[in-house]
């Protein structure tokens, strides 16, 4: 009777456990594509609110930033949260600084990444024609001097006048289009350690400002993805 009580409270929680994850809001998910190396993974995509400084840009450009975050080595969050940030980049950026700063409701914090990637650009081969022409090449052999014998063992010299010889041959020239594209991606890594984690979870608004080349830009995080990722780190810390 006891084992049949457990099992059906068991049952019960993991309904109620499906219900609240289906339920959960469609612009973050939970999924698990590191576990095997790096654990339980966070991932929000395509945040589309990231605004670059006005006095910088004279015209609205696009960009796109994912979010990702993921434990080292264990299942739980203990001391640190490894987070990285993809954000596409705007036309000439290609310099992003290591030091950036988020700002969780009133306090404010300088964080170091611990690494940056770009996405670099490949090149292609995107034509080839090969065309054949037909040219004349002339070949001139010198004038020359030589020595011959006849039978009786005389020797005499003889001049062998120069001489040329033209042939038609067939050249082959061939054409490459090459298109390149440049790295239109970064990816920022950082070390959120207990104090940030706290932050994070005691905030009601979250933003990141990272800097490039081209001046600097700030992700804000919206009311649900804060939500999502505050859930995600209760969670995880057990």
């Amino acid at each position: 009777m006891k084992n049949l009580f457990g099992f059906s409270i068991g049952l019960w929680c993991l309904l109620i456990f499906a219900f609240e994850t289906s339920a959960q809001n469609k612009q973050y998910v939970v999924e698990d594509e590191f576990k095997s190396t790096k654990g339980l993974v966070f991932y929000m995509v395509n945040i589309t609110t990231i605004e670059d400084d006005k006095s910088l840009e004279s015209k609205w450009y696009q960009r796109n930033v994912n979010i990702k975050c993921y434990l080292e080595n264990n299942t739980l969050i203990k001391d640190s949260l490894m987070v990285r940030i993809d954000f596409s980049l705007r036309p000439e950026e290609y310099t992003i600084q290591d030091e950036l700063y988020y700002k969780a409701t009133d306090s404010i914090v300088k964080i170091k990444a611990t690494r940056i990637e770009n996405l670099h650009g490949t090149q292609r081969i995107s034509n080839t024609s090969t065309e054949y022409k037909t040219e004349s090449v002339t070949v001139t052999i010198p004038s020359t001097s030589e020595t011959v014998t006849n039978a009786k063992g005389e020797s005499s010299s003889v001049d062998l006048p120069s001489k040329s010889i033209t042939e038609n041959v067939s050249v082959p020239t061939t054409h490459t289009t090459v298109e390149t594209t440049p790295f239109r991606w970064a990816s920022i890594y950082i070390k959120l350690n207990e104090d940030d984690i706290r932050h994070i979870q005691n905030a009601r608004d979250l933003k990141f400002r990272i800097y490039t080349n081209r001046g600097g830009s700030t992700i804000y995080l919206s009311r649900s993805e804060m939500n999502g990722l505050v859930k995600f780190i209760d969670r995880c810390r057990g």
